[in-house]
């Protein structure tokens, strides 16, 4: 059923298209690119797209674009897929202690994450990156730390719901410790 709903919007394709030569490039695109895109040559600055030897033209320091782009494409999905996926683990586990714990446990994690909504996330981003200094370690975790206090809002959220629901109650009656009915009963629902 998905692929025919896929199949129908013909945008959906192009978009899915664009992603999956993305992520193939990313993987194989240090093999293949066409030049060196670490090469400069101030002959070569500036040519045009469709120039013969550079498809893509050159950048101001005469490096092939379609080779830069080929070997950057690794880093740009890196950054762009690790701090989403760090985030989400840190902030379900930070959510769901919170939801889970209740009381004092929970006001306590939340305001806390709550001091993090105060700031917009762009500029939350800016001065932790001003502050660790440059580097793509640094941008990671700053990038991580911003997407940490909506994915933990939501996941406190649910597991409050769902830790007064029976089958909570009677995994409880039944002697289950703690971490059991969370990994089984709240990550399970």
């Amino acid at each position: 059923p998905v692929l025919l709903r896929l199949r129908r919007d013909p945008v959906r394709v192009g978009a899915a298209c664009v992603v999956a030569l993305l992520v193939l490039l990313a993987l194989f695109g240090p093999w293949i690119v066409p030049s060196d895109p670490y090469q400069s040559s101030m002959l070569n600055r500036l040519k045009g797209i469709g120039t013969p030897g550079y498809p893509l033209g050159s950048d101001e320091l005469g490096r092939d674009m379609l080779s830069r782009l080929m070997v950057g494409a690794r880093l740009s999905l890196f950054m762009g897929i690790t701090p989403v996926l760090c985030a989400f683990v840190i902030g379900a586990a930070i959510g769901i202690l919170a939801g889970y714990a209740g009381g004092v446990t929970n006001t306590v994690i939340m305001r806390t994450i709550d001091v993090f909504y105060a700031f917009p996330s762009v500029l939350l981003a800016i001065a932790l990156s001003g502050t660790l200094g440059a580097g793509v370690l640094n941008s990671l975790i700053s990038l991580t730390v911003v997407f940490i206090p909506q994915i933990a809002r939501v996941a406190e959220a649910v597991t409050t719901q769902v830790r007064g629901r029976d089958y909570v109650e009677a995994a409880r009656a039944s002697g289950a410790n703690p971490f059991t009915i969370v990994r089984v009963h709240v990550l399970g629902n």
